[in-house]
């Protein structure tokens, strides 16, 4: 007989429930790991720290920085000019697209934002699109997660012809 997993134990998370585990309680397991306050330690410190994730797979990346996102906007001091935004660079286009569909479900997506490359679309279509989400950040307030990979990086720096 099958059963399905929310009708079991799961040890690896503590959790002992019947009800159905939804992406906000698996965010929240990540947002309260001693990691993810540790990434916050590295992040917030002067100079700040670049990070690399390394032995994660699948969907575990975005949890990963869902939760340190979603950690640094519940932990921000705003004396300190609280929480500021991040970058997430992925190698290509396909698991930069799948990366901002995750960050959405765990973060809101009024809060993640994903930088196409400005040479996808016809016309100035491709640019207008580019140019959405970094005046989106030029005038937020709140803290925001810009999703984009190397190629649309790339293609936003000018050549020096």
């Amino acid at each position: 007989m099958r059963r399905r997993i929310h009708d079991e134990a799961l040890p690896c998370c503590g959790i002992e429930n019947k009800t159905p585990v939804t992406p906000d309680a698996l965010s929240l397991l990540y947002e309260e790991h001693p990691a993810a306050k540790n990434i916050c330690n590295h992040i917030t410190r002067e100079p700040p720290s670049r990070i690399c994730l390394s032995g994660l797979s699948g969907s575990s990346h975005a949890f990963a920085a869902a939760g340190v996102f979603n950690r640094m906007l519940r932990t921000a001091n705003p004396a300190a000019n609280g929480p500021a935004h991040q970058l997430f660079v992925l190698p290509d286009r396909e698991q930069a697209e799948y990366f901002h569909g995750d960050m959405s479900i765990l973060t809101g997506a009024m809060r993640t934002l994903y930088l196409p490359d400005p040479r996808d679309g016809r016309g100035n279509r491709g640019a207008h699109h580019a140019l959405e989400p970094l005046n989106a950040i030029s005038t937020s307030p709140a803290p925001l997660a810009l999703v984009t990979y190397s190629a649309a990086l790339a293609a936003s720096v000018p050549s020096r012809m």
